[in-house]
């Protein structure tokens, strides 16, 4: 259950056969009396919440893990990145730190401890005063890997080297920490094993102890100085461990990939039998989350391993050769698959908006709900509130049994006939016009992997969720769309120092991005760039808001964040509830280039050394 999804509003629609709830720390109030009224089996995550349990990774034995890893390496002034101080994920990390350093007998020492508050601009702020102040240090451990890339990029213009002069080890595993520059040694967390324990603990219906804790790995790369194969004592099973369980997949360990591939390595020996071993390889892989074609690797270990022993080379070459192109096989297959069912819901999302533009919700509902099925999952479901409030009306579209009705007592939805073991259940609450609610959902077997599309199904239902409404947002999105054309340039400025260049093209009819090019006082070039959220017209004039503030900021002279403030002051009167505006100001002055950013997303430098994200930014412009 999501926060963002679900509020007190949809209370009276909250499923409540059930027998547990998972729920995020920050979830309203509300929604934790209702949950505790129909069970005492609430665990949450992403945080603690006082008088719950909860479930997250064990913070303070992966940082131990990462600082003993660089103590191994004889690194003796290791400086601990810090995240933020009143978070607990920090100061368990931070515990962890301090944990290695007794283990080791070394000791703490303050000087060492710095705050980069989880992200890149901080850290790098912290190792600058490390580096100013002259303390002395071989090794860094931070708190994540943001922080963990902002010292890599101060060390770097500094000209101290990582790992040889100093080694590096981050914290989460994060998209981008396997890049070069060097490739960041890591703790890893896995959202799946997360997900998978908090089920388990759950559906056990053991007592839930107050904090339950997901095991951390250590990824080892190249920043902290070991060599780019990793560690040099990890044998085959340890690295394919780490492969299979890659991104954001599960922790595996190497008995359970002894006990994945042993069956394998007996079936290519024999004469016969082995095209079924790899498909059950490959099934057993997919099941449980992993990598699969990662097996790939473990057929060039076995070539290796049977030469080893003294069996002809060719022979076995021949074998592997043919398991692997069956392996590419089954794997393209399942690509095609995929290929076509994405295509399938991506349809299925197009025409459902299309049904919704032509007829009413009540009229076009049966139609949507035999569509959605049509497109993949096995069902298709639509409830709501019947009178009086504490009985439910519910239809759902079966793949095989075809379209059914149920009546009756909230407590009882959904109908243990809706689903059978192994069925996921996607719910979502909608506004379907006035103050009318309803749930949407979809019912997913075992093994299916389109339940992302499955929730943009969902959300395009409830941004299209009234005909009324529709009507009335496609009459202004046409209106919309000529102002904000409008107000976007057509040609860049010509300039002899830089090469210019501003496009955009909208995803939707009607898109909320903003550029422009701007002479300022003393002939300088400015750039801005925005982004306006809403919807419609008011979102077309807060953008046209939006351009006059920039537009009149910029003769002032003043310095990129004061003209920022100036948009802030100007926007503030046009800035309605449920919007938001975001605007970057560049300024080029010759060789240099001064950002002030407020809201938008954090803009890259690339140089030839390196790509920094410059995460700064404050509020956005006109809020309150």
């Amino acid at each position: 259950m999501n926060r963002r999804d679900f509020t007190p509003a949809e209370l009276p629609l909250l499923p409540q056969r059930v027998d547990a709830y998972l729920l995020p720390s920050n979830i309203a109030d509300e929604v934790i009396a209702q949950c505790r009224a129909v069970t005492p089996r609430l665990l949450t995550y992403a945080g603690t919440r006082p008088g719950l349990p909860s479930i997250g990774p064990n913070n303070r034995a992966g940082a131990r893990d990462a600082t003993a890893h660089l103590i191994a390496h004889g690194r003796r002034r290791i400086v601990h990145l810090a995240g933020l101080p009143d978070a607990d994920e920090a100061h368990q990390r931070l515990q962890g730190y301090r944990d290695a350093l007794v283990e080791a007998d070394m000791p703490f020492d303050p000087q060492l401890v710095a705050y980069g508050h989880f992200r890149v601009q901080e850290a790098e702020d912290a190792v600058a005063r490390l580096l100013q102040s002259g303390v002395a240090f071989d090794a860094i451990f931070a708190a994540n890997d943001l922080e963990a890339r902002g010292a890599m990029n101060v060390l770097a213009r500094a000209g101290r080297r990582v790992p040889d002069d100093v080694a590096i080890v981050g914290f989460d595993d994060s998209i981008g920490s396997a890049m070069p520059g060097p490739p960041l040694t890591t703790v890893r967390q896995s959202a799946f094993q997360l997900g998978w324990d908090a089920l388990m603990a759950l559906a056990s219906g053991a007592p839930l102890p107050g904090r339950i804790l997901t095991p951390t790995r250590l990824v080892v790369r190249c920043s902290c100085g070991c060599s780019p194969a990793g560690a040099g004592a990890r044998d085959w099973a340890e690295e394919l461990a780490e492969r299979l369980g890659a991104g954001q997949g599960p922790l595996v360990d190497r008995d359970q990939v002894i006990a994945w591939t042993e069956p394998l390595d007996r079936a290519l020996c024999a004469p016969h039998g082995w095209e079924q071993a790899v498909d059950a390889a490959l099934e057993h892989a997919e099941l449980h989350g992993w990598q699969a074609p990662e097996l790939r690797g473990y057929l060039d270990v076995w070539a290796a391993q049977r030469i080893a022993a003294g069996e002809r080379a060719d022979q076995v070459a021949a074998r592997a050769s043919a398991a692997k192109d069956r392996l590419a096989s089954l794997l393209e297959e399942r690509r095609a698959v995929e290929r076509l069912d994405r295509t399938s819901r991506l349809n299925s999302i197009t025409y459902v908006i299309d049904l919704l533009r032509e007829y009413s919700y009540d009229q076009s509902l049966e139609a949507v709900l035999r569509y959605m099925v049509n497109s993949g999952p096995s069902g298709a479901l639509a409830a709501q509130r019947a009178a009086p409030s504490e009985t439910i009306v519910a239809q759902r579209v079966d793949r095989v049994a075809g379209v059914g009705q149920w009546h009756g007592a909230a407590q009882a939805f959904p109908p243990t006939e809706w689903m059978q073991p192994g069925d996921v259940m996607l719910l979502m609450p909608i506004d379907a016009g006035g103050q009318q609610r309803t749930l949407v959902g979809v019912v997913e077997r075992e093994g299916r992997a389109h339940l992302e599309l499955d929730d943009l199904l969902l959300r395009s239902i409830n941004t299209y969720r009234s005909v009324t409404t529709l009507h009335e947002t496609l009459r202004e999105l046409d209106a919309a769309r000529s102002v904000q054309q409008s107000l976007l340039p057509t040609r860049a400025p010509q300039s002899d120092e830089y090469d210019i260049a501003g496009a955009t093209r909208t995803a939707r009819q009607v898109g909320g991005d903003l550029f422009g090019y701007y002479q300022r006082a003393g002939g300088t070039l400015a750039l801005a760039l925005g982004d306006v959220a809403g919807k419609g017209m008011p979102a077309a004039l807060l953008m046209a808001a939006c351009a006059v503030a920039i537009a009149g900021a910029m003769p002032a002279g003043l310095p990129p964040a004061a003209a920022l403030d100036q948009i802030h002051q100007m926007l503030r009167p046009s800035v309605g509830r449920g919007q938001n505006a975001a605007v970057c100001l560049v300024y080029l002055e010759g060789p240099l280039a001064r950002i002030a950013n407020a809201g938008t997303v954090a803009p890259l430098l690339r140089s030839r050394q390196e790509v920094r994200m410059l995460d700064i930014g404050g509020r956005p412009p006109g809020t309150p």
